[in-house]
């Protein structure tokens, strides 16, 4: 059976050595730069792989492998798990999410292919900009959102979350209750002019749990507007504000598993009726608005 020119084009760019370049000299041969020199080149020097293209001119896309995804040479069926890509982590989730940065953004991962340090974050930073994030939502801290329309580009599936706290994976911050006044609806009367979290109403003392593992910033009944408040510095990186509550149940320095219980549904602060505002922020001191749509 014929080999199909789209494999012998993919045969060629794999078979010439990294960091080979083929220039177009006259005499000796045409050679044309392909468009990764631009993704993954840095400073003028180009990282990617040269080929002849001009040896497979005939190409057209309908040649090509259906959903083979050439621009970021990954696997379609890679599965990566957002519990699994966040800073500190080493595993294969985190590999793939570094393949498709370096052909996102540029990023170069060699001196830690698959570890999430900061050259991994300071690179989905960038990605997060690139699709229009700013300010805390631009942390380099992958949310579900920027993470699937990574892996739409690049190939690759954001999966049910196989990586689970051991406390189980927690569906709802007020659990058997669901978002009732979401994050980012404009309103005037906010300082921010958004809401800046998720609103889960709910009676008086209902429960309210931890979403994931992690310990206990502050608990105290100072949150002004936010009323009695828990901030939980989470295991992602992330800080997890609870207001409003009419009971504190944790301390600070407390640790905590994903679904225990850490207080209950108030009214306490400004508000209209008993719900849980939940808010999502990077690690640091607390800062209002500093914020981004509540993911765990």
């Amino acid at each position: 059976m014929a080999v199909p020119r789209w494999r012998k084009l993919v045969d060629h760019i794999q078979s010439v050595p990294e960091g080979v370049h083929e220039t177009n000299l006259p005499g000796i041969g045409y050679h044309n730069r392909t468009q990764f020199g631009k993704q993954f080149g840095e400073d003028g020097q180009s990282r990617c792989v040269m080929f002849n293209w001009d040896m497979y001119a005939d190409v057209t896309p309908e040649h090509l492998v259906p959903k083979t995804n050439v621009e970021g040479m990954l696997p379609m069926s890679k599965t990566v798990l957002l519990s699994q890509v966040k800073p500190g982590a080493h595993n294969d989730s985190v590999l793939v999410v570094q393949k498709a940065l370096a052909a996102a953004v540029g990023l170069d991962s060699s001196s830690g292919p698959g570890v999430f340090g900061r050259l991994t974050q300071d690179a989905y930073a960038r990605w997060q900009r690139h699709l229009g994030f700013s300010g805390a939502q631009a942390d380099g801290i992958p949310g579900e959102v920027s993470l699937k329309k990574l892996g739409d580009r690049f190939g690759f599936k954001v999966g049910p979350d196989g990586h689970q706290p051991p406390g189980g994976r927690v569906v709802s911050p007020v659990p058997k209750h669901h978002v009732t006044y979401p994050f980012g609806v404009k309103n005037p009367r906010y300082k921010a002019g958004y809401h800046t979290g998720d609103d889960y109403a709910a009676p008086d003392e209902t429960p309210v749990v931890a979403v994931r593992n992690g310990t206990v910033r502050w608990s105290n009944d100072n949150g002004g507007a936010y009323g009695r408040w828990i901030g939980l510095q989470a295991d992602n990186g992330r800080v997890y504000v609870y207001c409003h509550l009419s009971h504190r149940g944790a301390d600070v320095g407390q640790s905590v598993k994903a679904g225990q219980r850490i207080g209950k549904v108030g009214r306490t602060g400004d508000v209209t009726g008993p719900h849980l505002h939940f808010e999502d922020h990077p690690a640091g001191p607390f800062v209002y608005a500093q914020c981004r749509k509540p993911s765990w």
